[in-house]
């Protein structure tokens, strides 16, 4: 009962929130997965499901890189982004895994930034978000 009210206080803040996040990620669902210098998520997320699935979790090693001797990748590059990913790439393919969780973490930083500024004013906290 009071989430339905706290909803109820608050749909116009979290339409704002959706709103913006989908502009944002809008230009990514166009492509197969958008161009960049570092184009390596989909291999990163496809070989941290290979070593979860065979059973090495928290994974840490992956294995078919570095000429088949491996390397710690999953200890040093962003494993709480890749985790996340994980979990949607259960039910999506790998690109769609990794947009749904570039639009989650959008969407988490659209709403923090809110949060953290709203503590000035409406005004403040709406400019701060859409910036």
């Amino acid at each position: 009962m009071r989430i339905k009210s706290w909803l109820t206080n608050h749909a116009s803040l979290i339409l704002f929130f959706l709103g913006l996040t989908i502009l944002v990620c809008y230009s990514l669902w166009n492509v197969s997965w958008y161009p960049m210098h570092d184009s390596t998520h989909p291999v990163r997320l496809m070989l941290l499901k290979e070593t979860v699935v065979s059973g090495q979790f928290p994974a840490i090693w992956a294995t078919h890189i570095n000429q088949g001797f491996g390397y710690p990748l999953f200890h040093l590059y962003a494993p709480l982004f890749h985790y996340l990913a994980l979990l949607f790439s259960f039910i999506f393919t790998l690109e769609i895994a990794l947009k749904i969780t570039l639009g989650l973490t959008i969407l988490i930083g659209v709403s923090g930034t809110w949060l953290f500024t709203s503590q000035w004013g409406k005004s403040s906290a709406s400019l701060a978000t859409i910036s």
